[in-house]
């Protein structure tokens, strides 16, 4: 598996497969049994059994008796990041393809800064406990992390401040593991507020789930029928990376490239969010760049 900006990845079944995820998942918590940490946070997006591939991962960090919080449904890489950031000495697992290609998938570690560890070794035994026994011994526990990152996400951006603006907005989480969020934040408003994609599908409709004009296709035709007064927001298959279409210009935006926009916005404001958040959490900077908006 390849290694870069925390995500270790690898063509599904072949370079990324359980044994392998298995045999890096024993090297981490052989590490973090001695630092030591005081428990993981395992999630998952919508692809190919990536909720089978976080299962085995709780089993091998169970066996290490290291405590784990499984989440109990697919969910973005905000919600895993918010919850490692409550936890004392916490890591979060995420197991994801980011906005790669669909025959990829991977495993993020937060937070940020993880060195990685070496993967060179052969035929590497590992320790495995069934999922089942090790939540009833209390070492796994399944909690839907979604909940509380909704509660997160209403405390730091002023959504009933977005609602009031005449801005409208589609949603399109791209098949992944950020959809139902929208729908949940302006669940009065559905009218103004719709979301697009709000299916499982592992194939992600059969596009690259990553937020570019290329695979936001239904996402420009809805938001164009919709008017000006409409603009889009995209994520990618984990809620990271994120895209605004401005029909008006008739252009893709990604969101990297108004992420200052953001920052700037947050300094007349008297909000605590983390320049890490700032950084990974696309659904939180994108709804902050539409209250800025208002």
């Amino acid at each position: 598996m390849q290694y870069d900006d925390g995500l270790y990845w690898g063509m599904i079944a072949q370079q990324f497969n359980l044994h392998k995820v298995s045999q890096l998942v024993h090297l981490l918590a052989s590490q973090w049994v001695k630092e030591p940490i005081s428990r993981v946070y395992i999630g998952y997006d919508t692809r190919f059994q990536a909720g089978l591939t976080a299962k085995r991962c709780s089993e091998i960090l169970a066996a290490h008796r290291i405590p784990v919080t499984f989440a109990k449904e697919a969910t973005p890489l905000g919600a895993v990041l918010q919850a490692t950031t409550r936890g004392k000495k916490a890591v979060g697992l995420l197991v994801t393809g980011g906005a790669r290609a669909v025959e990829y998938n991977g495993l993020r570690i937060m937070p940020a800064g993880f060195k990685g560890v070496d993967l060179s070794q052969r035929d590497l035994k590992y320790p495995l406990v069934d999922f089942q026994k090790a939540e009833s011994n209390g070492w796994i526990q399944q909690m839907s992390l979604r909940d509380d990152y909704l509660n997160f996400l209403r405390q730091k951006v002023d959504i009933e401040k977005i609602k009031k603006g005449k801005l409208s907005v589609v949603f399109d989480s791209m098949y992944g593991a950020a959809q139902g969020m929208a729908t949940k934040l302006f669940y009065s408003e559905q009218t103004r507020f719709g979301e697009i994609h709000l299916a499982e599908h592992a194939m992600f409709g059969g596009l690259c789930p990553f937020p570019s004009r290329e695979n936001l296709t239904d996402l420009i035709t809805i938001t164009q029928k919709r008017g000006d007064s409409t603009i889009g927001i995209a994520w990618d298959a984990e809620g990271r990376t994120w895209s605004y279409y401005n029909p008006y210009r008739n252009r893709v935006v990604a969101g990297a490239d108004v992420r200052v926009v953001v920052e700037q916005y947050l300094k007349t404001r008297e909000r605590e969010i983390s320049p890490e958040a700032i950084r990974m959490d696309g659904i939180l900077t994108s709804l902050l760049f539409l209250e800025s908006l208002v």
